[in-house]
């Protein structure tokens, strides 16, 4: 939902900066087919992990594992502007889940974010009140109030992420912009 909402908002700001909407359709993404799968695995992947056979461990390892295909994805397209953020996002998370053996959830960023402590992310995916987590600061600490169903708690890497996919979707067709002006200088 909170994607969406970021997504929505680089398409408006692209519209504020008086730039064609169709510009998007024309990023250069390496590897683009497996990038849109493996986001579309993402999105799928947390209400049918239950699905997977095998323990909680087995279950997190395929997450990791696709999350570090998301991070090659990425990688691949540091030259595309955005990406850099985007990556460093998903370094981020990948590290900080490697580390704990999930995302940690910090209870009081929950009840700031108006949720109850012990109640949020009770998945496979996400620890709740881990006592000492590794890499703490690229933990889910930064709480998000709002809206049912856009209130929730963010990592560091979620917020790099976010703005890594909206730069994506702003700065799509800046560059064949910028040398049509120059020809047209010429």
């Amino acid at each position: 939902m909170i994607l969406g909402i970021v997504v929505c908002l680089a398409f408006g700001l692209k519209v504020a900066l008086r730039r064609p909407l169709r510009d998007v359709g024309n990023i250069r993404i390496r590897w683009q087919g497996i990038l849109l799968s493996t986001l579309a695995l993402l999105g799928v992947f947390p209400p049918l992990a239950h699905l997977i056979h095998g323990d909680r461990s087995c279950q997190l390892a395929l997450w990791i594992a696709v999350m570090a295909v998301l991070l090659a994805c990425c990688v691949v397209n540091l030259r595309t502007p955005g990406f850099p953020i985007l990556t460093a996002g998903v370094l981020c998370n990948l590290a900080v889940i490697t580390a704990n053996g999930g995302m940690p959830v910090v209870d009081s960023a929950v009840v700031a974010a108006g949720g109850h402590a012990g109640k949020a992310g009770a998945d496979i995916f996400h620890l709740l009140s881990v006592e000492a987590p590794r890499l703490s600061v690229l933990a889910d600490v930064l709480p998000l109030p709002g809206l049912r169903g856009l209130r929730g708690v963010l990592s560091v890497g979620d917020v790099l992420m976010l703005i890594g996919t909206a730069a994506v979707i702003v700065a799509a067709g800046q560059a064949r912009q910028a040398s049509v002006e120059r020809a047209r200088c010429h």
